[in-house]
């Protein structure tokens, strides 16, 4: 596998024998060209496996589980310098991982701006660094194990089963002066203990992490008689913090204790009301109001009241919605001024504009003009103005004018300012026709429609 980028080779003829082939079992050996499994006592095939500290065959009795948390500010002399690089980067040591440490675990307990950086001890070669804010699936080689490094939702995770060939060193590449969350575990064996150098980290303290009571859950019912268990939560024992539960030693755990809750019966349950909202309109159509219904029963000592869930109400439900104010709302027709007259002599039109005025004196949408019961007032109007002077007339405006047969229509002042000068002559000839006592509408639309097919 590449340090660099993690690609994995394959060579064209088998590797010696003996060599091994597995990160995730130290044991398996390559045998004739394919990866065996061995057991750590050495033995092909066997299924003894080392225990979280390497014993072989073991159980655990000489682990011991070192965990410590790292919440310092960066600040100036708490850094050390990038020894690699010429650009002046300054890192904050967090831990030094020893060699021989299995299931090792660092990571974020609270998301964190910062980045976490690893470099071999011996070497000083950094094996992670730079990752950038972008989410990262990582799996690289470093002191002889595979680590996996995952960040996600500003959060930083990094593993390894181990055992370290070489002693590594945690650290953080500060971005900002937020505190470092960080947090770590690793587990070894109790000979290699006291190079361990009792747990001190730089700037901290020894830690020991305990499980404590943390609250009863919710009861599984609320009558009728349910059951509850425990709650545990992970504390720091030096300031009483709550920590991730990952750093507490999960075989420690409390087993949950358990009680019966809520034994009283649910048949007293009954539904409760509380007194109708204001409603949403003063009028109109479209008024409701809405109340709390809730299913609720005496405490078990009936000094007050508590909501349950509904099916433990027998009788229907009350409605917590109904209609109100369900009255026109009080409406009238307001009408604005008369507009100027269309025409400036004889006989033209004005117009004006009417609402139906609402609430608040605010107008009502063309749809909604209903709310105004009385009859709309009229919005046009006839208005006469002084007669047209004589020598107003400059003319004919159309061809048919001069046709005898339109002379009747003369007397009709539309049709006499239309054709001004033909009525004059008509008007001063020995005999005008005359225009019939019941001429309508009708007929003037005979007329014209007569006038236009002769036009044909």
């Amino acid at each position: 596998m590449s340090r660099e980028k993690g690609d994995i080779h394959r060579f064209p003829g088998d590797v010696i024998d003996g060599t091994r082939c597995s990160y995730d079992n130290p044991t398996n050996i390559c045998v004739l060209g394919k990866c065996e499994t061995v057991g750590c006592d050495r033995k092909l095939h066997s299924t003894k496996e080392f225990d979280n500290c390497g014993v072989c065959d073991g159980d655990n009795t000489h682990c011991k589980t070192i965990k410590g948390t790292f919440d310092k500010p960066p600040r100036p002399g708490n850094t050390i310098p990038d020894s690699d690089e010429e650009l002046d980067t300054q890192y904050q040591e967090v831990v030094v991982l020893p060699k021989g440490a299995w299931n090792i675990e660092v990571f974020e307990t609270t998301p964190s701006p910062h980045f976490i950086v690893l470099k071999n001890a011996e070497t000083g070669v950094f094996a992670l660094k730079d990752q950038g804010t972008q989410e990262t699936l990582l799996h690289f080689v470093e002191a002889g194990t595979r680590w996996t490094y995952l960040r996600s939702s500003d959060s930083e995770t990094l593993g390894t089963k181990g055992p370290l060939l070489q002693a590594i060193v945690v650290l953080i590449d500060p971005k900002g002066l937020e505190p470092s969350t960080l947090a770590y575990k690793y587990v070894i064996h109790e000979d290699l203990f006291p190079s361990v150098n009792n747990n001190v980290i730089p700037g901290g303290s020894p830690d020991e992490y305990i499980w404590v009571m943390k609250s009863w859950t919710m009861c599984s019912k609320s009558c009728g008689g349910g059951i509850q268990y425990t709650r545990y939560s992970c504390k720091r024992k030096s300031d009483d913090k709550a920590m991730n539960t990952r750093l507490c030693n999960k075989d420690e755990r409390p087993a949950a204790l358990r009680r019966e809750c809520n034994i009283h019966s649910c048949k007293e349950a009954r539904w409760s009301v509380d007194p109708w909202e204001h409603c949403s309109k003063t009028c109109g159509m479209e008024g409701y109001q809405i109340r709390t219904v809730r299913c609720v029963r005496p405490t078990p000592d009936n000094s007050s009241i508590e909501p349950v869930h509904h099916k433990h109400c027998s009788e229907e439900k009350p409605a917590n919605r109904q209609p109100c104010n369900r009255i026109p709302c009080p409406s009238f027709w307001r009408t604005g001024a008369w507009s100027e007259c269309s025409v400036s002599c004889d006989q033209g039109l004005r117009e004006r504009q009417v609402v139906c005025q609402g609430p608040g004196n605010k107008p009502w949408d063309v749809d909604d003009a209903v709310h105004c019961l009385d009859k709309k007032p009229p919005t046009s109007q006839v208005c006469i103005r002084d007669p047209c002077p004589e020598d107003s007339c400059t003319g004919d405006q159309s061809i048919f004018c001069q046709l005898d047969v339109l002379a009747r229509y003369c007397s009709i002042p539309g049709y006499q300012k239309l054709c001004c000068h033909s009525c004059r002559r008509f008007q001063h000839a020995p005999t005008l026709p005359s225009t019939p006592a019941n001429h309508t509408a009708a007929d003037e639309s005979v007329g014209t429609h007569t006038s236009s097919r002769q036009a044909q």
